[in-house]
C-alpha cells in the first residue's frame, strides 16, 4: 500500500501517481539531458532493470520500468534481432532464385559483394549525416538494409542475365559481353533506381522528422546500390572472365557450360597432351645413364644431328667420323 503525508500538498500527485485503491503507484525518473547516447541509455536503462531485480520482489507485486528511455532501447534490440531474422531467411531464398535464373553458381559472389559495399558504405554516410543535424529513429537501418539487399540482388540479375544470353545465345566473349550486358540492362537498372531515389527524396519534404529521415537514409542507400551494382559487376566480371563465364547450377553434381568450361577443358587435354609427349620411356633413361653411353661410343653408335640452314638432317654413322655440314652436334647413344 501506498501512502503520502495526509496534506494538501501532496493531493496533486497522490492523485497523479497513486491507484484510487492505493495497491499500486507511478515513479516519474525524469533525466537532466534531453538527447543521450544510445549506448549510455542502454546501460542505464539495464542498471535500473538490474537494481528492480535485485529487489526480490514477490507474492504477486510487480516493480516495472517503463518510459520513452525503455522504448526507445527495447525498439532498437528489437530492430537489430528482426534484421538478422530477415537476414537469414530472405537474402538465401532470394540468392536460390538468382542461381536458378542465372544457372550459375558462381554469379552469387557478385550481388553478395555489393550488397556489404553498399550497406557499409550508405551506415557510413548515414552516420555522418545524423553525427551533425537530427538523430534518425530506430527502424531507419532496418528499411535501408532490406532496401539495399533487395535492390542489390534485383539489379544483379538484371545484368547477370543479359551476360548469360550475350555468352550462350549471341556468341560473345569477355569485354563484348559485359559490354552488351551493362549497356543494355544497365540501361533498365539505371532508370528504375533513378525514379526510386526521386521518390524518396520527395519525402524530404514532409515537415515531420520521421519521415524526413526515411527518405534520406533511403535515398542514401539507393544511391550507393545504384553506383555499385554499375560499376563493380562489370568490373568483376572483366577481372575473372573464365570463372563467370563457366555457367553450373550446382557445384561438384552438374554439367558445367560456357565457353569457360570449353577453355578448362581443352587446357586440361593440352596438359595432358603434353605431359605424355615429354614422359621418358624406360631404354630412353637407360640411354641417359653415362656408362650406357660411353658403351654406345665404345661400340662405334652414334647419331650425328646436321643443322644446316633453315634444314635438320639426321643420319646414323658407324665410322665414327664428324659430318659434314655448317654445324655437326654429336649427341651419343641418342
Amino acid at each position: 500500500w501506498w501512502t503520502y503525508p495526509n496534506t494538501t500538498a501532496y493531493a496533486g500527485v497522490k492523485e497523479r501517481y497513486v491507484s484510487p485503491s492505493k495497491p499500486s503507484a507511478m515513479i516519474a525518473l525524469i533525466t537532466t539531458e534531453a538527447e543521450h547516447d544510445t549506448t549510455e541509455l542502454k546501460e542505464f536503462v539495464r542498471h535500473v532493470r538490474d537494481a528492480i531485480s535485485g529487489l526480490g520482489v514477490g507474492g504477486g507485486d510487480y516493480v516495472g520500468f517503463l518510459g520513452s528511455n525503455t522504448i526507445l532501447v527495447d525498439s532498437v534490440e528489437e530492430s537489430s534481432t528482426t534484421v538478422t531474422e530477415i537476414d537469414a531467411i530472405v537474402l538465401p531464398l532470394a540468392l536460390m532464385v538468382l542461381v536458378y535464373v542465372v544457372q550459375s553458381w558462381r554469379m552469387i559472389i557478385i550481388p553478395i559483394i555489393n550488397v556489404f559495399t553498399c550497406l557499409l558504405s550508405s551506415f557510413a554516410m548515414m552516420y555522418g549525416l545524423t553525427k551533425f543535424t537530427v538523430k534518425a529513429p530506430s527502424f531507419v537501418p532496418s528499411v535501408m538494409e532490406a532496401m539495399v539487399i533487395a535492390l542489390s540482388i534485383d539489379y544483379s540479375l538484371f545484368i547477370l542475365t543479359r551476360y548469360r544470353f550475350e555468352i550462350m545465345e549471341n556468341g560473345r566473349r569477355g569485354e563484348e559481353a559485359v559490354r552488351e550486358a551493362a549497356f543494355h540492362a544497365g540501361e533498365v537498372v539505371f532508370m528504375s533506381g533513378l525514379t526510386l531515389v526521386s521518390c524518396f527524396l520527395g519525402m524530404t519534404g514532409f515537415p515531420t522528422e520521421t519521415v524526413y529521415m526515411v527518405g534520406v537514409g533511403c535515398a542514401i542507400c539507393l544511391t550507393m546500390a545504384l553506383v555499385i551494382n554499375l560499376t563493380m559487376t562489370p568490373a568483376i566480371l572483366l577481372a575473372f572472365p573464365r570463372t563467370f563465364s563457366t555457367f553450373q547450377v550446382l557445384p561438384f553434381c552438374t554439367r558445367k557450360e560456357g565457353p569457360g568450361a570449353e577453355e578448362a577443358a581443352a587446357e586440361a587435354a593440352a596438359n595432358a597432351v603434353q605431359q605424355d609427349e615429354y614422359q621418358l620411356a624406360p631404354d630412353d633413361d637407360d640411354s641417359l645413364n653415362p656408362d650406357n653411353s660411353a658403351n654406345s661410343l665404345a661400340g662405334g653408335g652414334k647419331r650425328e644431328v646436321m643443322m644446316g640452314l633453315g634444314e635438320e638432317e639426321e643420319e646414323a654413322e658407324d665410322d665414327g667420323g664428324r659430318g659434314e655440314g655448317p654445324l655437326s652436334l654429336f649427341l651419343p647413344g641418342w
